[in-house]
This record gives C-alpha cells, structure tokens and sequence, in this order.
C-alpha cells in the first residue's frame, strides 16, 4: 500500500512539472528583462562611482590649494603654467600638456549634455573644440592658457589658473575656489566621456562654459553657474557709485543698502557674486529665475550642487527691505525666501540664455 502511494505521489509531482516550452517562454522574458535594465543598473552603479571619485578628487585638490596658498605658490602668480609648475610641487602629476597638445592629457573626443532633447549630444573631437584660453571655460578677464593634465590617480583635466585676481586672503573654500577653473574626467579615457555637472564621468569645476557653450542649462535654454563670494565680500559704499554696484545685482541696488547701519553691509558677499557672475559671463539670478532653474534641474540636483559647494542655500539678486534678507533657495526646506543677511551669504546663482 506504502509502495502504492508513493507511486501516485511521483505521477502528482510529473503532472505538475513544467515543459519545455514553458521553461523556454519564462527564460525568454528573464532575457527581455534583463536586457532592459542591466543598462541601467550599469548607468546608476557608473554614475554613483563617478561622484565617489569625484568627491574624493575635489576634496584632494582643495587640501592642495590650501597646502600650496600657505607656501606662497598659489597667489598672484602670472599664469597657468605657473600655477601648474607649483601644482607639481605638491601633487603627483604623470603628464602635462600644453595649450596645443591638449588631446595628449585628455579624452579625444567629448559630448555636451544635450538639455533639450535630455541626452547627451554628438560626440565632438577634443581640437575641434575651441580650447585654448581661460575665455573658453568663461573667464576672458583672466587671460592665461588652458592646460591638460594627467595625475597619477587616473585623473584627467583640462586647467587654467585666474591671473587676474587670485589673492586668497584665508585658506577659505571661499577663497580658493576662484583660483582655479577645471573639466575633469573621473575615468580618464573610460566612456561616455560626457561633459556635465552630475551623473556622468566628465565633471567640472568653477567652469561656466566648455568651447565657448555654457555646461548646464534647462530645456528653455537658461544656463545656470554658481558663484562662490569671497569671505570679506566687497564694500559697496566704496565700490563706486550706486550705478556701478546695481550693475553686479539685477532689480536691487545695494549701494543703497550698504549706505543703511544694517549688519554686514561693508561685507556684502552679494555683490561680490554678482562680480564672479559677470567674469562668468553671467549675471546674478532674479527670484524667479532661481524658481524657475529649481524647477527644471529638481531638487536632487541642487542637492547634489549644495554638497559639491558645502552649502544649504543659494542667493538671488532680490532683497527684502522689510527682513533685511536676500532671497534664494533654501534647499533643506525646499523654499524661496530669505537665507541671511548680504554678509552671510554661501553661494549664489548666475544666469545666462544659451
């Protein structure tokens, strides 16, 4: 009877067994799947890795440019090369590249991120990009050379050095960080070699344009760059007349206020913005220009933009007499109001059409 049983259990178990084609058909979606998604499982992992090592580039590069500005070899220099020779003192550098032989240090050929269509653009080679002075990253005041370098970490960058007023006062991120304009590739000669603020491998810093085309912008076509005010900020009471100093902040004239008793308004780091936008070839963002570049680029953009530049907000032009605060963006309550009086200010957003 056990021996029964048994055998009836074993024709249960092959009634239940799949076929073939069943097994086939199941392996076949599995297939489809997977041919859909490991795509972008491998964009998400590429992605996460490149701003991994490019939080860790940046954060080396920057203790560099303290080490450097307190052994005299980053201020006042006369040009690029300069600042390099200097930057060789006090990082490990494999190769270096002049202005003309730029393709020997950096990836042959690179895209722009296409923000109308969402995608990057036709790949374009290296030489037929203008590259070859501080104009074309967005400083033409600077006037030095762009240079490529490799470092020893398989970093590669493309370089130029601010000659024209690069006189850090403290070892300030602040203060730094205006010294130096950058495009660099996290993966060297690895793809897609695309050339964006976040989410792919060629990164930027304190670049507005890249060949003479602004490097972030919306579908609109409104382009976006942060500027970074210097610690002390400017006095606009001795900047020049009001005229003068409206023309660095659209819509607010802060000769005005800085003529008011109101705390910091010899050290008004919102003009001193507006300086660094126009050297951008840029201007200071009203309100709603911020709005409407929240809006396009979302929150976890600018999230990614507030840990990049170690900040928690981002100044317009505007100005409340009422509160006596600029307005901005405030990115941990995800509003537009007042972030903090013009001598407290972090960050702020400049603007161009592209």
């Amino acid at each position: 009877m056990r021996i029964l049983k048994m055998f009836e259990s074993l024709k249960s178990v092959k009634k239940r067994a799949f076929t073939l084609a069943e097994i086939l058909i199941v392996m076949g979606i599995i297939g489809l799947v997977a041919a859909f998604t490991l795509p972008l499982l491998k964009d998400v992992s590429g992605s996460r890795t490149w701003d991994i090592q490019s939080q860790d580039f940046e954060a080396k590069f920057y203790a560099v440019l303290k080490q450097m500005n307190t052994k005299s070899q980053l201020a006042r220099l006369d040009s690029t090369e300069e600042f390099v020779e200097n930057l060789q003192k006090n990082m490990k550098i494999l190769n270096v590249c002049t202005k003309d032989e730029l393709e020997k240090c950096f990836s042959k050929k690179v895209s722009l991120y296409d923000s109308v269509k969402n995608k990057p653009a036709k790949p374009q080679k290296l030489t037929d990009l203008e590259l070859t002075s501080s104009a074309n990253f967005g400083f033409a005041d600077w006037e030095t050379n762009i240079m490529g370098i490799q470092f020893t970490n398989g970093v590669q960058a493309l370089l130029a050095y601010n000659a024209n007023d690069c006189a850090p006062t403290t070892n300030d991120y602040s203060d730094l960080y205006n010294c130096v304009a950058m495009i660099y590739d996290v993966n060297g000669n690895g793809d897609p070699n695309v050339v964006y603020k976040a989410s792919y491998d060629i990164r930027h810093f304190h670049v507005s344009k890249f060949g003479g085309t602004y490097t972030d912008c919306i579908a609109s076509g409104l382009c976006i760059a942060i500027a970074i005010p210097s610690s002390e900020g400017v006095d606009c009471t001795r900047l020049g007349n009001s005229a003068t100093c409206q023309d660095y902040t659209p819509g607010t004239n802060y000769a005005q206020i800085a003529a008011s008793n109101h705390t910091g308004s010899n050290r008004n780091r919102v003009v001193d913005a507006g300086i660094k936008c126009k050297e951008m070839d840029m201007k200071l963002a009203t309100l709603d220009q911020v709005k409407t570049l929240v809006n396009g680029l979302g929150k976890q953009y600018m999230s990614e933009l507030a840990e990049k530049y170690n900040t928690r907000t981002f100044a317009s032009s505007s100005y409340s007499a009422s509160t006596q605060q600029v307005q901005g963006y405030n990115i941990t309550t995800n509003t537009f109001s007042g972030i903090g009086h013009v001598d407290k200010i972090t960050a702020a957003v400049c603007v161009a059409n592209k």
